[in-house]
């Protein structure tokens, strides 16, 4: 969002009072919120300036949260102003950026050079055997350890039905379907497979998993081993899925030389300790992670490090002892950069994150950063207390540090390291219909076209999200970590064929792959909807007009379509609809698997390709039986 476009002035990116106290633990001689006297605040609430100064009243806590180090007003008092913004020179060179390789890993260059790499392929890269064979395992486990334990269980519901182990091939259907739910919105989880006329999904869910089979797998589905679930300790639930995830969104693409860091909201209304509230979004409650975002072009909607808030989580931090040393919301793009740091990096912060003392920390780590950021956190008061009017500007330095002073419709403070003072000129509309020229800082200007990045994500997934209403928020992020995979791999497959795809396109051909390779049930879909596809009329011609007194020619007999040696349509193992016959209109045959079983299952599908079109009922029968064969 552009910065110099907010109407409000108490408006801030989300985040509690509790969180915006940017205190340092380690501080002393500070006075620091009573966290259990505003545990409400915690919770996510928000709370305006009112309700800071009842609680401060009513605790007898200090109103304004010290953000900086002790030290801070000392260094505010080495700020000078610029009288002439085109002077700004800098005492120290700044850091030159090291990247290993440009954009995408060069290995996935070479293989796409000998082989076109596919939409398939790119999702792959990140969700890969090796996490579909952990996913796999993970609720196939959950599954035994349910059953074990209830034993009772009636038979009537579909926990109690017969459970498979879910193999790899299956795992990659339920994938596939979860991510066509987001395309294809419906109120309910059953509709997807109802055959109303009124509500009902595509016919792919019906050819390709019975309804009972995916409620069954979403039932069970874990993100980390039963075994290593720990209660009150919520990562514990998904830290295996996120090192996975993380390591190969590290490995297959470059960070660049400008990141953004902020937070995203996933939308959760249950119990849950450390759900979040933040006016700002367009959800307000939620789970928030943590993001970081390459903001160059051709990396738009690309997600290179994530971690999901907890309250446990700055603590984790904490014993870190290069983090031990800034406040909580000074740790997090530290701690999501910390295999960037002494690289010549840039990254792009907003005010909840930014102040001088990370400003002056990161430039020791040889990072430069630019960010918005609140008066109390570091800015002079011979800036601060500077009367601009309306398009007016002020510039302070120190060293390497410049804080620039901007009133649009708001005052705005922003403290950049990479860039110098100057002006860029731009035009904007004004009320009637006009056109004005605007002096707008060069900071500014750099801010705005940088810190997109992580909003960028949240467009592109919102109107495809595939989550679904869960009482189990890991299920949840579960599956908004997928669709976050998903934007990956089209980042790697824009670069790679160096062309533009839509995101729906992208999940459809990721989809349509994913089916085509991993189900049987899709294949002899395709083929039925093939052949039941309207044949196009043939082109009408001009026909010769006639001379006076002419008759036309004669009627030529139609030549008829010879039947010798033609080829016959191929046909593809699946389950399909038993053709009705001159006597019976809804013809049935008995399941195979269900009659090896000792059971009398009457069923209207059958496969066309067998020798003897066994009737089969469900997809799993249909692989069953031609594993046996």
């Amino acid at each position: 969002m552009d910065i110099c476009t907010t109407d409000s002035e108490d408006e801030y990116d989300g985040g509690t009072i509790s969180e915006f106290e940017g205190s340092d633990d380690s501080m002393e001689g500070d006075t620091l919120f009573d966290l259990e006297a505003i545990s409400d605040v915690e919770s996510g609430a928000s709370i305006g300036d009112k309700s800071i100064e009842t609680l401060s009243a009513s605790s007898g806590l200090s109103c304004s949260p010290p953000a900086s180090p002790p030290t801070a007003a000392g260094r505010q008092t080495d700020f000078t102003l610029l009288s002439d913004p085109f002077s700004d020179t800098r005492p120290n060179p700044l850091p030159t950026c090291n990247t290993d390789f440009p954009d995408v890993h060069p290995s996935i260059i070479l293989h796409h050079e000998a082989s076109a790499m596919s939409a398939l392929d790119c999702f792959q890269l990140f969700m890969g055997k090796d996490v579909i064979a952990a996913l796999c395992l993970w609720t196939n486990t959950r599954a035994a350890y349910f059953l074990r334990d209830n034993p009772h269980i009636s038979p009537k519901k579909f926990m109690g039905k017969k459970w498979s182990n879910v193999s790899e091939e299956e795992m990659y259907v339920y994938i596939s379907l979860q991510l066509l739910m987001g395309l294809t919105h419906l109120p309910k989880i059953s509709d997807y497979w109802s055959t109303s006329t009124l509500c009902q999904g595509p016919p792919v869910f019906r050819a390709v998993m019975s309804r009972n089979r995916f409620s069954q797998i979403i039932r069970f589905l874990r993100f980390s081993h039963p075994d290593d679930a720990v209660p009150r300790m919520p990562m514990t639930r998904i830290r295996t899925y996120f090192e996975l995830l993380r390591a190969k969104c590290m490995e297959y693409f470059s960070a660049g030389e400008n990141l953004a860091v902020d937070e995203s909201l996933i939308l959760f209304k249950g119990r849950l300790h450390f759900r979040q509230f933040i006016k700002t979004k367009c959800k307000h409650f939620g789970m928030k992670l943590f993001a970081l975002c390459p903001s160059a072009s051709n990396a738009r909607g690309y997600t290179w490090n994530f971690c999901l808030y907890t309250p446990a989580m700055y603590e984790e931090m904490r014993q870190d002892p290069q983090l031990a040393i800034l406040s909580k919301s000074e740790r997090v793009p530290v701690h999501l950069m910390h295999s960037l740091l002494n690289q010549g990096r840039h990254v792009v912060l907003d005010n909840w994150y930014s102040s001088l003392h990370l400003a002056e920390y990161l430039l020791t780590k040889k990072t430069l950063t630019s960010g918005t950021i609140r008066t109390n956190r570091g800015v002079p008061d011979i800036i601060s207390r500077q009367n601009l009017q309306k398009k007016q500007s002020v510039f302070g330095q120190k060293e390497d540090v410049l804080i620039v002073k901007f009133c649009d419709r708001r005052l705005v403070h922003i403290i950049p390291t990479k860039y110098t003072a100057g002006y860029k000129e731009q035009s904007y509309h004004v009320k009637g219909g006009g056109r004005e020229m605007l002096q707008k800082p060069l900071p500014i200007h750099h801010y705005n076209d940088q810190m997109g990045a992580v909003d960028n994500v949240d467009q592109l997934l919102e109107p495809y999200d595939p989550t679904r209403k869960s009482y189990a928020w890991f299920k949840k992020i579960g599956v908004h970590m997928m669709s976050r995979m998903v934007l990956n791999a089209r980042v790697i497959y824009q670069n790679l064929h160096k062309c533009s795809t839509g995101c729906s396109e992208f999940i459809k051909l990721v989809v349509h792959e994913m089916l085509q390779e991993y189900s049987l049930g899709y294949a002899s879909l395709c083929v039925v909807q093939k052949e039941q596809r309207p044949k196009k009329k043939p082109r009408r011609t001009g026909v010769p007009m006639l001379a006076a007194g002419a008759q036309p020619p004669p009627p030529t007999a139609r030549a008829q379509p010879s039947t010798s040696g033609a080829a016959a349509t191929p046909v593809v193992h699946g389950l399909m609809t038993i053709p009705s016959t001159a006597n019976t209109q809804r013809p049935r045959r008995r399941c195979r698997i269900y009659t090896t079983e000792g059971k009398n299952k009457w069923t209207r599908k059958y496969c066309p390709a067998c020798k003897d079109f066994p009737g089969l009922c469900l997809p799993e029968h249909h692989q069953m039986y031609h594993s046996q064969q």
